[in-house]
């Protein structure tokens, strides 16, 4: 079986149509395809954005916001190699093997499978009198690699860790395809993409495989932050559908480094949701039915530091609390709104108004 060839619901959504489809309760006179984005993007932003400097990584973690939003810092905490296990996907079964070979590691990185179904545990926790710690282990790589169309990946762990995604193909027919549920606290998980693959995740449109008390809402989701970042040529393409809600949603911060590219081909509500959207470089592409990108209105906004996004929904920016724009470039496609909110901090935007749909750029 292809992949998402599951069922004709989910082989339409993960890339066979010409949309999203606005939804019609819009009263939209226009509806927004793929096509008709990619006309808009490129008559507003004609000329590609390629990203020839270096991200700034910040030096200071005592003084500098985004420190700790750094692959960088935090592999340089205690100048350790990750601890790596390859996970291959093949149709209705995942293989794992423990690479650092360390007796440890299994021991507290507990792995259990369902057909292709991953769980991990790193969450373990230490009683110290009277006081309970968060214990596990850490510099965890999970690499991905293979193809499924009936797979997933769930993840608990009380220390960050990375996964690595190297051509990895995976569809989840009864939930999320990457599922990251908060232990003893919400860490933060890095994801690389690697160099020279071309990724793709989708989930369900209905979610049948869900644990009570737990948040379960996109094809990507993570009750902590998610940051993304490429390798050393930062040529690695992710894509996502998100048939049952979000197509990347995060409980948290979402930052978006140089690097990579990212495509949510779809999604029936945002394509990407969370509480702050920062990018510092990369390439997103965003389709969604709801919002192009929403963040949580009683959180931060979107802060825009570099590379290029790219966005078409009903509303293609949802920020309340402000936009700030401080370098590269975005553009902008919505029926009922396109700019986040009326006191954005954007001063250099502009603004079109049409029949039907208004589009907002700034480079």
């Amino acid at each position: 079986m292809s992949l998402c060839a599951c069922a004709l619901a989910i082989l339409t959504a993960c890339g066979e149509k010409d949309v999203p489809d606005i939804d019609p309760a819009s009263a939209v006179t226009v509806q927004i395809t793929k096509s008709m984005a990619d006309s808009i993007w490129s008559a507003k932003l004609p000329d590609a954005f390629i990203d020839v400097e270096s991200e700034y990584v910040p030096q200071d973690s005592t003084t500098e916001l985004y420190y700790k939003d750094f692959y960088e810092n935090w592999i340089d905490e205690r100048i350790e190699e990750t601890r790596d296990v390859i996970f291959t996907f093949d149709g209705d079964k995942v293989t794992y093997t423990f690479e650092d070979g360390s007796k440890k590691t299994p021991k507290f990185v507990k792995i259990t499978t369902d057909g292709a179904h991953v769980t991990i545990h790193n969450d373990s926790l230490v009683i110290v009198g009277t006081d309970t710690i968060a214990s596990g282990r850490a510099r965890m790589n999970y690499i991905l690699t293979g193809e499924s169309d009936n797979g997933s990946l769930r993840i608990y762990s009380n220390k960050k860790f990375l996964i690595t995604l190297d051509q990895i193909k995976l569809t989840n027919q009864r939930g999320a395809a990457i599922n990251i549920q908060k232990s003893f606290d919400k860490k933060r998980a890095f994801i690389r993409i690697a160099d020279y693959t071309d990724n793709t995740l989708c989930d369900a449109a209905i979610y049948t495989d869900t644990v009570p008390g737990e948040d379960d809402k996109a094809c990507l989701f993570s009750e902590g932050k998610l940051i993304f970042f490429g390798e050393k040529i930062g040529n690695g393409k992710l894509t996502v559908t998100g048939n049952h809600a979000h197509g990347i949603a995060s409980d948290s911060r979402i930052y978006i480094h140089k690097g990579v590219t990212i495509v949510v081909d779809s999604a029936a509500k945002d394509a990407i949701h969370c509480d702050a959207l920062v990018m510092g470089g990369g390439s997103v592409t965003s389709f969604g039915q709801k919002d192009g990108v929403q963040c949580d209105e009683e959180h931060a906004g979107i802060l825009l530091k570099g590379g290029r996004l790219l966005t078409a929904a009903k509303r293609a920016f949802t920020a309340p609390t402000g936009f700030t724009y401080e370098g590269g470039e975005f553009c902008g496609v919505g029926n009922e709104t396109a700019s986040p909110n009326t006191s954005s901090s954007v001063s250099t935007w502009m603004q079109t108004n049409y029949t039907g749909y208004k589009v907002v750029y700034s480079y």
